[in-house]
């Protein structure tokens, strides 16, 4: 992947995926990464997971200790993507397998390891989501105490 400018310049300057000639094969412009971006990870949650196969099915387990990120802006989504911090995950959405209207669609993701976290938010609070004597009276997941990262 290639960034062409660290912010936008022009219309189609952003993010691209290139082939073995450095040609475009698809490209993310600035405008839409950032409007996505914001909304969807000003704050988020980071949940740890397990995938394993059973009998030929995909089994899931998620953790309980999960990571609360804030205070992130889209600098540094751009450059977690110049340091490899976040990696593009290519797929595909496969809907009427079976049938005479099967449809595909390529869907990438942008995904990121836990402990690369720090690279994208200024606040990091983990939480334990289960550890009852920890919980305030409510139930409520307590936190263990947020982290300054930078």
């Amino acid at each position: 992947m290639i960034v062409d400018d660290l912010l936008p310049s022009t219309e189609n300057s952003g993010v691209h995926l290139l082939d073995d000639a450095s040609k475009p094969v698809a490209t993310w412009t600035h405008k839409k990464l950032m409007e996505h971006w914001i909304k969807k990870h000003e704050k988020t949650a980071y949940v740890p997971y397990a995938k394993k196969n059973r009998s030929g099915w995909p089994w899931f387990a998620y953790g309980r200790n999960i990571v609360l990120g804030e205070e992130t802006n889209y600098q540094r989504f751009v450059s977690a993507i110049q340091t490899a911090s976040i990696y593009l995950d290519p797929g595909c959405n496969l809907k009427g397998i079976g049938t005479e209207n099967k449809q595909g669609k390529s869907r990438f993701q942008f995904r990121i390891k836990m402990n690369s976290l720090p690279d994208l938010y200024g606040m990091l609070d983990p939480v334990d989501l289960i550890d009852t004597e920890r919980n305030d009276p409510r139930g409520q997941a307590k936190h263990l105490g947020k982290t300054a990262v930078d």
